[in-house]
């Protein structure tokens, strides 16, 4: 006689077996969920290990050196013309200005660019901003602009400019507004050209506002004797020194 199978009883102990072995199925189950996380975390360190220091990878990298203004492209930026400042038929007293550009040791800088904003012989600005009573020169430039040659030396033909004002009710003494590009420079120097025995100098702002007389000095250009003697226009002599000793007075752009 076949033996029959005793089946599996369905009380309450059944179903608390049950429930337990779902219990730790599904803690298993978190268990397995959790644990790729955690393998995953130590695979990122691990792989962040073997990466090469970031400093050689850097050791490995040529930096792009900083931009100056200088040195310039002479054929794009140069032009003979923009050397005289007046055209023909041009009010006012014809001057030549030449100057040395030199660096902090007393070399000369051979690719600098000049650059000279003024006002006409009867204090006009060529631009239209300008609205102040009287006509403005109508065939005189107002700008110029040179380079140096291999001894550091430049040279403008313009008209000496008439007084202008200044803040509030101050008179300006005649003058030119110089800007220097040089290599080395990150960003240009200005500087200002005042002419010797001028009245207006000694009640000028912003001649005022330099208390030491020596760098005073060097905004104020000297007359060219030798070259008074061999021609009629008068010529004024104006070097940049762009720093050590002797260094020419600059202003904020």
């Amino acid at each position: 006689m076949a033996k029959s199978r005793k089946k599996p009883a369905r009380g309450r102990g059944a179903v608390r077996a049950r429930k337990s072995a779902a219990h730790a199925t599904s803690k298993k189950s978190m268990r397995n969920k959790r644990a790729p996380k955690k393998l995953a975390r130590r695979g990122v360190v691990k792989t962040a290990a073997k990466r090469p220091a970031a400093t050689s990878v850097l050791a490995k990298t040529k930096l792009t050196g900083s931009q100056t203004v200088g040195p310039f492209f002479r054929f794009g930026l140069v032009h003979p013309e923009l050397e005289r400042l007046w055209r023909p038929g041009v009010l006012g007293t014809r001057i030549r200005l030449v100057g040395r550009v030199t660096d902090g040791k007393g070399t000369p800088v051979p690719d600098a660019m000049i650059e000279i904003w003024q006002a006409d012989a009867d204090g006009h600005y060529a631009h239209p901003a300008d609205r102040r009573a009287g006509k403005r020169e109508r065939v005189f430039l107002g700008f110029g602009r040179a380079g140096t040659d291999g001894d550091g030396m430049f040279h403008f033909d313009t008209v000496k400019p008439g007084p202008v004002p200044g803040l509030g009710n101050a008179t300006q003494a005649p003058h030119l507004e110089v800007s220097v590009f040089a290599r080395g420079l990150l960003d240009r120097l200005v500087t200002r050209c005042y002419f010797p025995d001028e009245p207006l100098n000694e009640q000028d702002p912003v001649l005022a506002s330099i208390k030491d007389k020596a760098v005073r000095q060097t905004l104020i250009a000297h007359v060219d004797g030798d070259a008074a003697q061999s021609d009629s226009v008068p010529t004024y002599v104006f070097d940049i020194r762009l720093q050590g000793e002797g260094e020419t007075a600059f202003f904020d752009a």
